[in-house]
């Protein structure tokens, strides 16, 4: 008998821990609309980040993840038109060194701005275009 208790608390707390995991990852998408740039390793690794534009404010990372989840924010950047920007060493670097609502770190900063310039020239090149 104690071993099935045993057994139906830990199911719960699985159940619990999933359901947990659903809501962040809902949260994080419903924020990836404001990202100003997503930035990939093509299948594994995605990254979005949102710049405030304000001197001396680095991009804050909104959204994350490897996989599945990697899929589901390319999945919606392409829904809401933000752009993707293929670059495996910082999706990984940045994946590894930010989390969610935090800035990214000095060390990313010329690799990040080179993502937002392609953001950017995207941005204008859909608007002219």
């Amino acid at each position: 008998m104690e071993h099935r208790t045993h057994h139906r608390a830990r199911q719960a707390c699985a159940h619990r821990r999933q359901r947990g995991q659903e809501i962040a990852l809902n949260r994080m998408l419903a924020d990836l609309p404001g990202a100003d740039v997503v930035i990939v390793n093509p299948t594994h690794y995605a990254v979005a980040l949102k710049w405030n534009r304000a001197a001396g404010v680095p991009p804050v990372c909104i959204a994350k993840g490897t996989d599945e989840v990697a899929l589901r924010i390319r999945q919606a950047a392409a829904q809401h038109g933000i752009p993707v920007r293929h670059d495996p060493p910082t999706a990984r670097a940045l994946h590894a060194s930010v989390r969610i609502g935090e800035p990214i770190r000095p060390d990313h900063y010329r690799a990040v701005a080179a993502a937002i310039r392609f953001a950017e020239a995207l941005r204008r090149k859909a608007k002219s275009g």
